[in-house]
């Protein structure tokens, strides 16, 4: 998965209202078959990329980014789909990355069926408040998946972060946003998605991690200790959580064990952790919050209190 490259055919978030193609389909679909032979083929002095995923364009079910009916919207992604199949038959075609219409997702993947287009993966995006709410996508869009014999594809979250139109510049570089993200990742673990992809992680003033000046944002550090959970873990702990808005994982390392810690609510929260196997002390403890990046807290204070947006990783 590391060397996957998801390449989108259509317009970027600033074309509107350029909403549907402004060629026919017989030349859309003639752009995307060369553009699979440049990058699978080497046509054109291209490379030879063994593993694309081709999503045919982009939120079909808003306006924003779709004027046609969805019936304009499956025959776009049927030409396109039958053209890169031809040329690079290994290459993975899918969509239609919808923003929040479960019918619409319904719609193609009936029509896939029925007109046998060839179909890889089912991409959608989500954009909430609530972490939860992106792990209980995740199933709604396998169940229809399932429905209409595609179970075994790949889902593609390629978009999800926090929904948050006030002052994004500071939100999106704070402790909230990075419990926000963290708790998604969490919550994620047991959902049924094969891949997940923030958007963005760059400097992006709606949704990045970084500031303008290239310093790190508070969800840099909190996905370095997430990172740190998912690298160094030889096995995965069932954790029970008996607090609302505290997202918790935990995974065995050779000395003891990684518990990540995300309180993503509004308010203080006192907590403990209780081993129901073999008795850990905590060692060290790291905090991600207001006035931390990622830095070490004193053990006694470890487990006692979280403060409202931090994020605590503790090993």
């Amino acid at each position: 998965m590391a060397d996957t490259i998801i390449m989108r055919i259509g317009f970027d978030w600033r074309d509107p209202p350029k909403n549907k193609p402004h060629v026919s389909l017989e030349k859309l679909a003639s752009i995307a078959k060369h553009l699979a032979l440049h990058y699978a083929r080497g046509w054109a002095g291209g490379s030879k990329v063994h593993c694309i995923y081709w999503e045919v364009w982009n939120e079909p079910d808003i306006d924003r980014f779709w004027s046609g009916s969805p019936e304009e919207y499956f025959d776009l992604y049927e030409a396109v789909a039958r053209a890169i199949k031809e040329v690079a038959p290994e290459h993975l075609v899918g969509g239609p990355a919808i923003a929040y219409d479960p019918e619409f997702l319904e719609k193609i993947l009936e029509y896939c069926k029925e007109h046998k287009v060839p179909l890889d993966f089912v991409s959608w995006h989500i954009y909430t408040d609530d972490p939860k709410a992106v792990a209980e996508k995740a199933w709604r869009v396998r169940r229809l998946m399932m429905k209409y014999g595609y179970g075994d594809l790949l889902s593609v979250l390629d978009e999800w972060n926090c929904w948050w139109n006030k002052e994004p510049q500071k939100f999106f570089r704070s402790s909230k946003a990075a419990a926000f993200q963290v708790a998604v990742l969490i919550y994620l673990q047991d959902a049924p998605v094969d891949v997940a992809a923030l958007y963005r992680g760059d400097a992006w003033n709606w949704g990045g991690i970084f500031h303008e000046d290239g310093r790190p944002g508070k969800p840099y550090y909190a996905w370095m200790a997430f990172k740190r959970l998912i690298e160094e873990s030889e096995q995965r702990v069932r954790v029970r959580v008996e607090r609302e808005k505290l997202a918790v994982a935990a995974g065995l390392v050779s000395r003891g064990m990684i518990v990540p810690v995300s309180n993503y609510g509004d308010e203080q929260c006192e907590y403990s952790i209780e081993s129901q196997g073999p008795s850990y002390e905590i060692v060290e403890a790291y905090a991600v919050d207001p006035q931390r990046d990622l830095e070490p807290i004193a053990c006694e204070d470890a487990g006692c209190l979280v403060e409202p947006t931090q994020y605590s990783c503790y090993c």
